[in-house]
């Protein structure tokens, strides 16, 4: 044997992310280190897939016997495990009917849970400024000169900022780790639209836009989490508002299609450039456009307001001409009865 005639195994064995390979009937034939060490399970001598895997518990081994027979990929939680969260993967071993698995650090979702405790650590101190400056506002306002009331406006205002920059970062972090609590009810767009709206009817004249609502009573409601739904909403109408010149035209219309609810928000705005569209549900992307950086914010509402629509069984796509405007359609599941 040449010194390059190295065993498949032992090249398996020396890699960093897990692989694990089961036959056509389902037994796993091999496994390599990583994959032992990752999964913290025993070398598999042959045993089926749904044995092997049994101590990973039922929703572990529910999902990765799943995505095993779909040949898809899946993102895992361990609660108890050293590694917490695993990316798992399967695909069609080539010239076999056998499947090659595998499995890795979820390096992503492990950053965002750092994301997550710092956002938290943050918020605490951030609350106590802003307490303190609103007591200082109502309760000492007689003793305060007017450019101490400025200054205190001022940190009150940019605290609030922050805070909420910090909200919608732990947002993200909830998405990326599949930690978003929802409780599921029948919401009529009609009614959710007509409540969003109000919250931005300040925007709404100071711009000058004209709105037009086209959501009949008798579109059938979603099956979706009130404030969540409420939240997509509000993001795609507040960006519509905000990035449409003034005296613009924007309208909200809704369809049922192959069971789904489809709300369309369209304006006549600045639109997406071609090669910033790819980017737009991005983590942190904002445009170049120096129109959309006259508004301040961290290029996560539309990743945020995609990830929720996807948590509640439904997608988020869009349409975009560069200077002729844009139309994002959310489609949710229509309530069964």
């Amino acid at each position: 044997m040449s010194k390059f005639d190295i065993p498949w195994k032992t090249l398996a064995d020396m890699a960093p992310d897990g692989l694990f390979i089961v036959d056509a009937d389902g037994q796993v034939q091999y496994a390599n280190a990583a994959a032992l060490a990752l999964l913290d399970l025993t070398a598999p001598e042959g045993a089926s897939a749904g044995d092997w895997l049994a101590d990973l518990g039922d929703m572990g081994r529910h999902l990765l016997l799943k995505t095993i027979e779909e040949k898809g990929h899946v993102r895992l939680y361990l609660p108890d495990a050293e590694q917490r969260y695993l990316f798992f993967k399967a695909e069609s071993l080539k010239g076999t009917a056998g499947t090659l698995c595998r499995v890795r650090r979820d390096h992503e979702v492990e950053a965002s849970e750092i994301i997550a405790i710092t956002a938290h650590e943050l918020r605490i101190p951030m609350t106590s400024i802003m307490g303190y400056a609103k007591m200082m506002l109502t309760i000492g306002a007689e003793s305060l000169s007017d450019m101490q009331k400025q200054f205190l406006e001022t940190i009150d205002r940019n605290v609030k900022r922050l805070n909420s920059d910090l909200l919608m970062v732990q947002d993200m972090t909830r998405i990326d780790r599949d930690r978003v609590k929802l409780a599921f009810a029948p919401k009529s767009p009609l009614n959710v639209t007509t409540q969003v709206l109000e919250e931005l009817e300040t925007l709404v004249e100071e711009k000058g836009h004209h709105v037009t609502l086209d959501l009949s009573d008798a579109l059938p409601a979603v099956r979706a989490d009130a404030e969540r739904f409420r939240q997509i909403l509000y993001i795609l109408l507040d960006n519509a508002l905000k990035y449409t010149p003034a005296g613009g035209e924007i309208s909200v219309s809704g369809y049922v299609t192959d069971g789904m609810v489809q709300i369309d928000v369209t304006d006549n705005g600045l639109g997406i450039l071609p090669d910033e569209q790819e980017k737009i549900f991005s983590k942190f992307f904002r445009g170049e456009d120096e129109r959309v950086r006259d508004y301040p914010g961290l290029g996560l509402n539309l990743y945020i307001a995609r990830g929720l629509a996807r948590l509640q069984g439904g997608q988020l796509e869009f349409k975009s001409s560069a200077g002729e405007g844009s139309t994002f359609s959310l489609t949710l599941p229509a309530w069964e009865h």
